[in-house]
């Protein structure tokens, strides 16, 4: 054989082996990544669609109404933890009222009743001018202790009914944000506080809530007033002047 025979093997091998390691380094551990995430996607989607109708299939033996179910998600998961496949669903007859429905190994959850509840207080409020959303927005959320909630069946009850049945179990809660540029509490704040107290002590409920914020928009800081009551007791219109406080800062007062 030639030396010019040997020299082209000799560099025929050598690019047979670089070629075949990067078949092995590069190439095969790629594909097997892409088999393996992709194989990882495929599984969560199927999963995710089973988990959809079951969530309808849910929905409508519990309500007697027809619903659309957005696509879950897993959320609340980690290691060694499940966590649940949660989506926003709404009835067909209203798109507007959209809820959250969770499915896990415990079962099926859903805050359908509530949102029905909380809506309609949030649009008697501001038709009753107690509400005053150009001073700061001001959200109503009404719903029931969990047991409560997924004992329930058959088309929602009003808000004056659920009251009138399990208004013990009920959370009335009254969130108000105010941005400012300037973090004080204004003489507004107190006479809005005090209204919003006078309106949720009228409420037969087990549980009456308010949190109110004033957020510095420059600062970043806050000011906050949290009241809670539970049973039959009722929220002390003098928090009004007394419970604003720097948040983070138990003892600064405004």
């Amino acid at each position: 054989m030639s030396k010019k025979e040997l020299n082209n093997n000799t560099k025929l091998s050598f690019r047979t082996i670089l070629l075949r390691s990067i078949l092995y380094v590069i190439i095969i551990p790629t594909a097997v990544m892409f088999l393996l995430v992709g194989g990882f996607y495929l599984k969560a989607d199927i999963e995710a669609n089973q988990a959809q109708a079951t969530m309808k299939t849910y929905l409508q033996n519990k309500y007697n109404e027809e619903f659309i179910v957005e696509k879950p998600e897993r959320k609340s998961s980690g290691l060694g933890v499940e966590g649940v496949l949660a989506a926003n669903a709404y009835p067909i007859r209203d798109p507007h009222i959209r809820f959250s429905v969770n499915t896990s190994s415990n079962g099926n959850q859903d805050n359908y009743p509530g949102v029905i509840w909380s809506r309609s207080q949030n649009d008697k409020l501001i038709k009753d001018h107690i509400i005053n959303n150009s001073w700061a927005q001001t959200d109503i959320t009404v719903s029931l202790t969990d047991n409560r909630a997924q004992s329930l069946s058959g088309t929602p009850k009003t808000y004056e009914e659920a009251i009138a049945s399990y208004g013990k179990d009920i959370h009335y809660i009254i969130s108000v944000n105010r941005n400012t540029n300037q973090l004080a509490v204004d003489n507004q704040d107190r006479y809005y506080l005090m209204s919003l107290i006078r309106y949720i002590n009228q409420q037969k409920v087990g549980y009456r809530i308010i949190h109110y914020s004033i957020h510095d928009t420059k600062m970043d800081t806050d000011i906050v007033c949290n009241i809670q009551v539970e049973g039959t007791r009722l929220l002390d219109e003098k928090q009004a002047n007394e419970c604003f406080r720097k948040e983070g800062v138990s003892d600064e007062r405004y």
